[in-house]
């Protein structure tokens, strides 16, 4: 029981530090954008965040995915998942 513990508080710090990366750049993006004149940089700079929106869209769904895999760990992960 440990070991699946382990291995999923594992899977989840290392996707916890994925989602970091795309927040960390939607965030400076976001900072950037305040500074933009043109109808043409504020496009560019909306289309980038929504990429990084995206890539944290995958990370939440790939942990979602990973945390139903032990539900007598703490309580039921499904339902912690989806708030």
């Amino acid at each position: 029981m440990a070991d699946a513990h382990d291995s999923i508080i594992s899977a989840v710090r290392a996707d916890l530090h994925e989602l970091s990366q795309p927040l960390t750049v939607l965030l400076c993006t976001l900072e950037f954008s305040a500074d933009l004149t043109t109808v043409a940089e504020m496009r560019s700079i909306v289309t980038a965040a929504l990429l990084e929106c995206e890539r944290m869209k995958r990370i939440v769904s790939a942990l979602r995915d990973k945390l139903p895999l032990e539900t007598s760990i703490s309580g039921d992960f499904r339902s912690f998942a989806e708030e």
